[in-house]
């Protein structure tokens, strides 16, 4: 019996770092870098830290902002809400970003996210690198 008990509380303590997203409750959350509330889904993003911390964010530019912030901090997850399907949430090494003045997101990023793009001649696709360097 004391045995199950000593791995039951070891396994409760790894299960509690163990890096994971968090739903977001909008209207409740703050952004962890500009300090609003998190109401608009479509341009909401969030990173995890390989320890489990999570940072939540009311816009891609405040996420990639935070994280040139964040010195030796090893990230388990950075991922973005899918503008299109908000409740779906893309790695943003694989995620399509397009960043244009018809996407008002809420800090003026103006960058929504998708898991795909048609072509379109008059829209400029970035990826997660070229996003960087804009809001660097």
């Amino acid at each position: 019996m004391k045995n199950f008990l000593k791995l039951t509380i070891v396994l409760a303590v790894l299960g509690a770092c163990t890096p994971k997203t968090e739903a977001f409750n909008y209207g409740e959350d703050q952004c962890t870098f500009c300090k609003m509330s998190i109401v608009e889904d479509q341009y909401a993003a969030q990173t995890v830290t390989s320890k489990g911390k999570v940072f939540k964010y009311d816009d891609i530019s405040c996420m990639i902002r935070h994280i040139h912030t964040l010195e030796n901090t090893e990230l388990a997850f950075r991922v973005v809400n899918n503008f299109e399907n908000p409740q779906e949430l893309l790695d943003v090494e694989k995620a399509f970003f397009i960043q244009s003045d018809q996407y008002a997101s809420p800090m003026g990023g103006n960058t929504a996210a998708f898991s795909s793009v048609e072509p379109n001649e008059t829209l400029t696709l970035y990826t997660w690198e070229q996003l960087q360097e804009i809001f660097n």
